[in-house]
């Protein structure tokens, strides 16, 4: 019982919770003290867990996209497709991310004011899924920045392929030489390592190897919402803070499912398009925060 209370705690402080002290003095607060619902009404569980499992990713730059046209180019990706270019810098401003994808247990909490007591054990177990790009923006966000008094929101495409590839603990690999390239998946060159894919169902949060910022499941289990439209290329001009196209009819989808036979789609650098109130079994999201 212990074992799984802990695990309950560890899985809703994902994203419940705030970071009130951090190791390391160089990451910022996202509040001073105690979180407290705003609602006062509400269900408390968000002032029980102090430490978060909200993982602070300091701000960069980096090379975004990958090409499988030139091996003595920069991120160059065997199985990369047109869409994923042209590799451009980025630089990202500091932010925090969650450990894990959204579950089925806090989704539940959050839409339905469902103590936690009361909700299924396996649901803090296992990502949220079914749920459209609509239904997070415009109900479960504000209901739960309503709760905390934090602005959760969606990462943008660049935010989520920056975290994937480590941040400034970017992974390279050695096999290039002084042309090292980003390793495939988030934290490995192999897949079976950090991704959940060719499954017959999702898979655990958190079963797979963490990446070097210790994010789980970036690469496989879940396709995970992004905030921008989709795009078929990127500019070749380096941009800071990106928000993607302006228009679209298509949210980009970022990450792999666990339903998918081939890894490739689970690369770091992959992406894909999904019309924005389009629900399915293998696309979930997880949330960041700003930190200016």
């Amino acid at each position: 019982m212990k074992k799984l209370f802990f695990r309950k705690a560890l899985l809703i402080s994902s994203i419940c919770a705030v970071v009130s002290s951090c190791a390391n003095n160089d990451e910022p607060n996202l509040i001073s003290g105690d979180l407290l619902p705003a609602n006062q009404n509400s269900i408390s569980i968000f002032d029980e867990i102090k430490n978060s499992d909200l993982v602070f990713v300091d701000g960069g730059s980096y090379l975004m996209g990958a090409q499988s046209k030139n091996p003595k180019s920069a991120n160059y990706d065997d199985q990369a497709s047109n869409t994923e270019g042209a590799v451009h810098q980025v630089s990202v401003s500091s932010f925090y991310i969650m450990k894990y994808e959204v579950t089925q247990a806090l989704w539940e909490h959050v839409m339905a004011n469902v103590s936690p007591d009361s909700i299924d054990e396996s649901k803090f177990l296992y990502p949220i899924s079914e749920v459209s790009y609509e239904e997070v923006v415009n109900v479960f966000i504000p209901r739960l920045n309503e709760l905390t008094g934090i602005a959760y929101r969606l990462p943008t495409e660049a935010e989520w392929e920056y975290a994937a590839r480590g941040g400034k603990n970017d992974e390279y690999t050695a096999s290039m030489g002084q042309y090292g390239e980003y390793f495939k998946f988030a934290g490995s060159n192999n897949a079976l390592d950090v991704a959940s894919f060719n499954l017959s169902e999702m898979a655990q949060v958190g079963k797979k190897d963490s990446n070097a910022l210790g994010i789980y499941d970036m690469s496989g289990n879940m396709w995970e919402w992004c905030n921008d439209w989709f795009s078929e290329n990127y500019s070749s001009n380096p941009s800071i803070d990106p928000q993607g196209a302006k228009n679209g009819e298509k949210r980009v989808v970022r990450g792999g499912g666990w339903n998918h036979i081939n890894n490739a789609y689970c690369r770091v650098s992959y992406k894909s398009a999904v019309t924005p109130d389009h629900k399915c079994d293998h696309i979930g999201f997880r949330l960041i925060v700003s930190t200016k």
